[in-house]
């Protein structure tokens, strides 16, 4: 009969290893991180108030109603809620949203190259990334992002480009009516292979950028990868991005609440020596809106650390790549030791056993 065997401890990280999606708050918080996070924000920022100048909509400020829980996702902000309105609002003002969203997508692919860059290093390789690294990285790619993105929108195009066309008997005053019903089953199939690319590029895009950066993939293979990725392990992806939702929504909560606790201690602090219309005129106004420009930084790096951590997951489950693995670094990351070795075991090592091979 076998000893018993005690278990002193359970290492939940390497049993479970799908509880390392928690480092993605550590990898979001590093200072190269939320500096390019900063950067990008600042950047879009920018760019929407030329566009809106530019374009002279002074309504487009007023018709962008946000809904709430975008606010904890910038880039899902920035992006998808301008595209979101397009059929919700009149037509010049829709293709002025239509821009809107398009620029903050341009800057936001860029910007989450270098970001999901760093991240991948914190997390694959337990290496400090470098700013001019990521961005580096990033440049050299510029072009993978646009690519990728630009695969499902083609397919969506051509499929109601052949819509249109299998259509176009409609004006035929006998027999346009009965083209239309003989051809419904086939425009409807149509129909919905372009709707399901259009609902399925939002989860493509986070997941794409991370392919650019982890794997150094060119836009098709970016996005056939993730594609691959997200329909082989549907209820894996499911769970990931729920686990990612939960982050992201306890963070946000807690950003919340440093913003009231600072902006309570700027008030409080400056009331001592300053007045009341100076606090409220310029000093709160200014403060406040640079503690939101760093929450809003704080998230975006978040959200693309948990990108790159998904995309990592998922590439492990699909093709069974190590969890190390990382575009030009040839070498595994080293291993790192539980605990350090003391005491007499670290004075004298286990003598290494040698083979005789015998002739």
């Amino acid at each position: 009969m076998p000893e018993p065997v005690t278990v002193q401890r359970i290492d939940f990280i390497r049993t479970l290893p799908w509880l390392r999606i928690g480092r993605a708050i550590g990898c979001a918080l590093s200072l190269q991180a939320l500096f390019i996070a900063l950067i990008g924000v600042l950047l879009v920022d920018f760019s929407r108030a030329a566009l809106i100048t530019v374009l002279r909509s002074n309504e487009l400020p007023i018709v962008i109603v946000e809904p709430p829980w975008t606010e904890k996702v910038p880039p899902v902000q920035d992006t998808l809620v301008p595209l979101w309105l397009f059929a919700k609002v009149p037509g010049s003002v829709g293709w002025k949203l239509i821009l809107l969203g398009a620029a903050a997508a341009v800057i936001w692919s860029f910007v989450g190259v270098a970001l999901c860059r760093c991240a991948a290093l914190e997390f694959c390789r337990d290496e400090s990334a470098s700013f001019r690294g990521s961005v580096q990285h990033a440049v050299s790619r510029f072009a993978a992002p646009w690519g990728a993105l630009a695969t499902p929108l083609f397919g969506t195009a051509m499929l109601m480009i052949l819509i249109a066309a299998l259509a176009v008997p409609a004006f035929l005053p006998a027999v346009g009516g009965l083209w239309l019903r003989l051809l419904s089953p086939i425009i409807a199939i149509l129909g919905v292979g372009a709707g399901f690319l259009l609902l399925v590029l939002p989860v493509m895009w986070p997941l794409v950028i991370a392919a650019v950066a982890i794997d150094d993939s060119d836009g098709f293979d970016a996005f056939s990868r993730s594609f691959s990725f997200v329909t082989s392990h549907p209820w894996i992806t499911a769970g990931l991005f729920t686990v990612a939702g939960a982050i992201i929504t306890l963070c946000a909560a807690g950003i919340d609440m440093t913003k009231e606790a600072a902006a309570g201690v700027i008030l409080w602090s400056a009331g001592w020596l300053t007045s009341e219309a100076q606090i409220r005129d310029h000093l709160f106004p200014a403060s406040l809106w640079w503690v939101k420009l760093f929450a809003r930084a704080t998230l975006s790096s978040l959200f693309w650390s948990l990108a790159t951590i998904i995309y990592v997951f998922l590439r492990q489950v699909t093709d069974g790549s190590p969890l190390d693995k990382l575009s030009g670094f040839d070498m595994p990351g080293l291993a790192r030791e539980e605990y350090p070795v003391v005491g007499i075991p670290a004075m004298n090592p286990p003598a290494s056993t040698t083979t005789t091979e015998t002739v």
